[in-house]
């Protein structure tokens, strides 16, 4: 229960760490609007007054040309939102998920604020103005329309995506059911988003770095080289059917990968992913098959077998002792830094 607690700390700390930042939208409005709308709780009698103060030809011109301005302010900043993008390769699954739906919060923001009747008094200003320019393709220009579309489909991907499941994982059986849940939930949701394939691969290169810390992350915790040999080579065994379950699920990917790409008419792209825990996957298993050697070894110059005697016999040499020193030296090694 501990163990998970901090698992769940680690998570939200993770969380805030890899929030991505997107630009908070505030409109600007007219003093005189605000109070307005402020004092007269009846919009259409807010907007004759304002047609009675403000039918002063040059403070009308003066006024509409503030307001003018401010709706292209707010078209500069809603573009900020509209036009945000973000390289997948760059960073983790995380922020790549988080991003998508902290990008529809934010344009589901901008919307509320242009239902406001601050905002709709400013339009009616201007189209009784006939300043249409600033009014007609008001909504085009600022994207919102297109954005909110493509970031409605994408987050059918995102929405509910269980890669909490994989970053709070405590061990290697919580590991292994979060990378099915995660691929079950990918292959199911890429036919019914139009996420892009060539955003889908490197966000699966992505969650494979997560994957690979994880792994080692719990491995680490077990302080391999001073087990014993039985539970040694149950937990490589089981990290091994792991490393098959993920290949598996990757071919299981690909082939649905593959049949998207050709329904959706994409430009064709190699379906290929390249795997972060690839060096971690190749030390495991020689750790797995030098581990077995050296039990072999060492039962072979125990006491009770003849090739201690021997050994004593012609050098000299006590092969059982020479056996347990040399395995001293590997537990002061970190056997699964895979940078060496």
């Amino acid at each position: 229960m501990t163990k998970k607690k901090f698992a769940e700390l680690e998570l939200s700390l993770l969380h805030l760490q890899q929030n991505v930042e997107i630009p908070e939208t505030h409109l600007i409005i007219h003093p005189m609007i605000q109070r307005a709308v402020e004092q007269v709780a009846c919009f259409s009698h807010a907007m004759q007054r304002f047609t009675d103060e403000h039918n002063r030809p040059k403070r009308a011109i003066s006024f509409l040309n503030t307001l003018q301005s401010h709706v292209n302010q707010w078209i500069k900043s809603i573009q900020a939102v509209t036009k945000l993008t973000r390289d997948v390769s760059s960073g983790t699954a995380s922020q790549e998920i988080n991003f998508w739906l902290s990008l529809e919060r934010a344009l589901e923001g901008i919307e509320t604020q242009l239902r406001s009747e601050e905002v709709n008094m400013v339009m009616e200003c201007l189209r009784n103005a006939k300043r249409f320019h600033a009014t007609v393709s008001f909504i085009a220009d600022t994207g919102l329309n297109a954005s909110m579309d493509v970031v409605h489909k994408y987050n059918q991907l995102m929405k509910d995506f269980p890669l909490n499941e994989l970053l709070s994982a405590t061990d290697l059986d919580k590991i292994q059911e979060s990378l099915v849940l995660i691929f079950g939930h990918i292959n199911r949701k890429l036919k019914l988003s139009p996420y892009p394939i060539r955003r889908a691969l490197p966000l699966v290169e992505a969650i494979s770095r997560d994957f690979n810390d994880q792994l080692l992350r719990v491995l680490t915790s077990h302080r391999l080289p001073y087990t014993p040999y039985d539970t040694f080579d149950r937990l490589l065994s089981q990290t091994m059917n792991i490393f098959r379950t993920w290949d598996d699920l990757i071919k299981e990917f690909t082939n649905v990968a593959r049949e998207v790409t050709r329904k959706r008419s994409e430009k064709f792209i190699p379906i290929k992913v390249l795997p972060a825990h690839a060096k971690l996957q190749e030390r495991v298993r020689y750790l797995r098959d030098w581990r077995k050697q050296h039990e072999q070894l060492a039962v072979m110059t125990g006491p009770t077998k003849g090739l201690a005697s021997v050994a004593k016999e012609v050098g000299g040499m006590d092969m059982e002792e020479e056996v347990k020193e040399a395995y001293e030296v590997v537990k002061r090694i970190d056997v699964l830094d895979v940078s060496v």
